[in-house]
């Protein structure tokens, strides 16, 4: 058994501080100024792997402070998984403007680099377990060093709107190159 209020700080009302509702709402999506506060090198579920755990901090507006945790497959049994993780840690050692040697040696070179995402989220995933849906989660869909604006969506190429009044008619008979 441990005796807590050895540790607490006299001066400040632990008594007042509402119980955690447990895992964070996730952010919007769209455009974020972000940096990473954390890294971490954890074994895959089943033991075979590795995954590198990110833990990014929104660094300016309306949601300053929260969190976004994505993980990198560095060491998978599935060598897509793996290639697409090492591609993910690499786009976002470039947004941090630190080359990926050096943080593949150190993760702790990206610590505190503000750069830019743009944030969407995660496709919804059923637990097998329960049938119900996991938690809605944050994805990054790009990364972009902090001096550049992240790109806009392409805008689907809309189709040539035809009045109601022409698609009545009858196409003309004569005046064609293949009608000669």
């Amino acid at each position: 058994m441990a005796d807590l209020s050895m540790y607490l700080d006299e001066s400040f009302d632990d008594r007042a501080v509402a119980a955690s509702s447990g895992i964070p709402d996730p952010v919007p999506p769209g455009d974020y100024m972000l940096e990473v506060e954390k890294t971490e090198v954890t074994l895959t579920k089943d033991g075979t792997g590795a995954l590198l755990k990110v833990t990014l901090k929104v660094v300016a507006g309306e949601h300053e402070n929260q969190k976004i945790f994505p993980q990198f497959n560095i060491r998978n049994k599935n060598m897509q998984a793996q290639q697409i993780g090492l591609g993910e840690l690499k786009a976002l050692c470039a947004a941090c403007g630190v080359d990926y040697e050096v943080a593949r040696g150190d993760t702790d070179a990206l610590l505190n680099i503000p750069f830019r995402a743009t944030v969407g989220m995660e496709k919804t995933n059923i637990n097998p377990q329960t049938g119900a849906p996991y938690p809605a989660r944050n994805a990054i869909k790009k990364y972009v060093p902090a001096g550049q604006a992240a790109a806009p969506a392409p805008a689907a190429a809309a189709a040539p709107k035809m009045p109601v009044a022409a698609m009545n008619k009858p196409a003309p008979s004569a005046g064609l190159p293949w009608q000669k």
